[in-house]
């Protein structure tokens, strides 16, 4: 089953008012694996671009990904940070590729936890 958005999909998606999400690359911090997601949603007549940057516990049988413990501590657990804001989705995703974001990667909410699972070779 295809998980990834078409760029069309993508659009889509926003313009009924969901979220979608990409999974990114991330660095170690103070020596600690860490995973880093981006989330692009409407909110108040505008479309905003959240960065999520938490430890990652290594652990398969602990895949929400929503309730890992953020690296920054002004992060609220599952919250992320707001990075940018588009008046329409395409300005919102150009944001998102600002943090590395690539237009064939993106998923419908909540399924980076399977990108997660993934990349971690859980599978």
């Amino acid at each position: 089953m295809r998980r990834h958005l078409t760029w069309a999909e993508t659009l889509a998606v926003l313009c009924r008012g969901r979220a979608v999400e990409q999974f990114l690359s991330a660095p170690l911090h103070d020596g600690k694996p860490t995973l880093r997601w981006v989330s692009v949603y409407p909110r108040d007549g505008a479309f905003v671009v959240n960065l999520h940057h938490v430890f990652d516990p290594c652990d398969p049988e602990f895949l929400d990904v929503t309730e890992f413990a953020p690296v920054d501590e002004w992060e609220d657990v599952g919250e992320g940070v707001e990075t940018g804001r588009g008046s329409n989705p395409e300005e919102a995703l150009r944001e998102a590729s600002a943090l590395g974001a690539v237009p064939e990667r993106w998923v419908n909410e909540f399924v980076v936890a399977q990108e997660y699972r993934d990349a971690q070779g859980w599978t």
